[in-house]
């Protein structure tokens, strides 16, 4: 039997992290667990990812980027017997077909490979990346960050041609963390503190191998999956 490790990390979410985990517990048909890095929210949402026996819930400070970082490290920590690994966020709901989807993902992969849907490998694959791969301290770029390092550092990137989730609240989440001002302070410095950062380690990357940074995911795409 096939169990799914699922990692993610959430801040100030009680208005759709109940939403997010009973849509997945209603529709997935899988075996699953599912560790999550809270950063210290103040509304509740700890104490309600405390309820389900099968969500593996800690707390500490982290950005995005970090938060994922810190999940996926519990996660294989603590849960060595998942067969595949992804992660969600707590602000999404899934299309009706994610069996099918996981399914027909698990027929066609291929190790030392990752597929494009919430970083989705076996725990093995996982266990190579988190030796050379992190999760970098970002709220912005972090995901394209994660899929530009794991291509240089030689694995495979393959693009799924279906949508696996729905997010529910995109325009809100930075509201999440300040108002007014402080709102308008928040995005100017992570958007050009992780910008720049993002252009830091593009050139990083440039200087290291054979393509620009900014087209590697596109040429360096190894196949798009359309699961049957």
């Amino acid at each position: 039997m096939v169990k799914l490790g699922i990692y993610g990390t959430v801040y100030n979410s009680a208005d759709t992290v109940r939403t997010t985990i009973e849509d997945l517990k209603k529709k997935l048909k899988y075996d699953f667990v599912i560790s999550v890095c809270d950063n210290f929210s103040k509304d509740g949402t700890f104490e309600i990812l405390k309820e389900y026996d099968f969500i593996d819930a800690f707390q500490r400070k982290s950005t995005r980027g970090l938060g994922r970082q810190y999940a996926l490290e519990n996660l294989i920590k603590n849960h060595p017997d998942v067969d595949y690994i992804f992660y969600i966020d707590f602000d999404v709901i899934f299309p009706d077909y994610l069996n099918e989807l996981i399914k027909g993902i698990i027929k066609i992969y291929k190790e030392n490979g990752i597929i494009g849907f919430g970083a989705f490998a076996s725990i093995s694959t996982y266990k190579k990346i988190l030796k050379s791969v992190r999760w970098r301290d970002m709220n912005v770029f972090e995901d394209f960050m994660y899929s530009v390092e794991t291509i240089h550092k030689g694995f495979d990137l393959y693009f799924l041609g279906l949508p696996v989730l729905f997010n529910q609240e995109r325009p809100k989440r930075e509201g999440k963390y300040a108002k007014g001002f402080r709102y308008i302070n928040r995005l100017f410095k992570i958007y050009s503190r992780d910008y720049v950062l993002h252009k830091l380690l593009a050139t990083w990357i440039k200087f290291n191998s054979i393509r620009a940074p900014d087209g590697i995911l596109r040429d360096h795409l190894k196949d798009i999956l359309i699961p049957p």
